[in-house]
């Protein structure tokens, strides 16, 4: 399962429910998760399911900012949470983050 750009509109609910209804079997997963959003929520939640989620240190550029306002509206998140966009959000793009999710144990 790849996901891209869509953890912060589509939670660890959605994703717990679609890995449970593959009848027992644990697909490997790929999220790219845009910067903005915390990843913790869902990798605790697919730890309970079974899985192991390593995340890759290389960012990826994910798409320009629709205009200025998002721009903005994003940068005053990200520096609400602590995140340093320098060189990065702030030029212009947002920026994902890569977490691999495989499961812990072969079924």
């Amino acid at each position: 399962m790849i996901s891209t750009g869509c953890v912060g509109y589509v939670t660890e609910r959605t994703l717990t429910r679609v890995v449970r209804a593959q009848d027992g079997r644990l697909p490997w997963m790929a999220h790219f998760v845009l910067r903005m959003f915390p990843f913790d929520p869902v990798e605790e939640a697919l730890d309970e399911l079974g899985y192991r989620t390593v995340r890759v240190d290389e960012l990826f550029k994910q798409r320009r900012f629709a205009g200025p306002q998002e721009q903005r509206g994003v940068l005053d998140n990200m520096a609400a949470a602590g995140l340093d966009a320098s060189g990065l959000e702030e030029d212009g793009w947002l920026y994902a983050q890569l977490y691999l999710s495989r499961p812990s144990r072969h079924r």
